[in-house]
């Protein structure tokens, strides 16, 4: 594949890429003011053992370590972060831009991006393992959860990866901005369980 060719689809691929980091950065921004704003702002809900609270917390746990794994994919046909700088690297006239009038030159050595692509692989790792072994299989090897700081770390690289690569590739910079047309906890200021409903409790 011409380095033509490669950059037309890696535009495209970038694009795609980036709303699913924005996905993962909306989900991980609720999960913490969750945390924040109604769980430590409960002692009610602290004390209690709520089988849906732990189902919220086990759904997010899973969809974004799925997310993280999905972004560090290299299978030939994913469409993945890890997997564009991969083949980034059989293009190296690509790694140098220049931006604009002022000729501002974007340029990344080959050892650069290898590197770049070894601390996302670290940063990935614990989570990556973890759903390789328990959420897309049922491995009978013992794998640790992944701690969240371990999840933090791998967010905050890809976020930060993403954005070095998009620069350089599509030109001028972008930003993860997670934002809400309403406030996503707008929901529970009403009750939800009606008065006589005949769900058990």
């Amino acid at each position: 594949m011409s380095s033509a060719d490669f950059k037309q689809r890696a535009v495209k691929n970038l694009r795609i890429i980036h709303a699913e980091i924005l996905d993962l950065a909306t989900d991980n921004d609720i999960f913490w003011k969750f945390q924040k704003e109604v769980m430590q702002g409960n002692a009610r809900l602290l004390k209690i053992r709520s089988p849906f609270i732990d189902m919220l917390n086990r759904s997010y746990a899973h969809a974004t370590a799925a997310r993280i794994r999905r972004l560090t994919d290299r299978h030939k046909d994913s469409i993945s972060l890890v997997k564009l700088l991969d083949e980034l690297q059989n293009h190296p006239a690509l790694l140098v831009r220049s931006l604009g009038v002022e000729r501002m030159v974007i340029r990344i050595g080959r050892k650069e991006l290898e590197q770049d692509l070894r601390d996302l692989d670290a940063a990935c790792c614990p989570v990556t393992n973890y759903v390789d072994r328990h959420v897309a299989h049922h491995d009978k090897r013992q794998s640790a959860v992944p701690k969240h700081r371990d999840v933090n770390a791998a967010i905050e690289k890809l976020i930060e990866i993403f954005k070095k690569y998009y620069s350089l590739l599509i030109g001028g910079d972008t930003d993860v901005v997670v934002s809400y047309l309403e406030g996503p906890f707008a929901v529970f200021r009403f009750a939800w369980l009606p008065e006589k409903s005949t769900i058990s409790r």
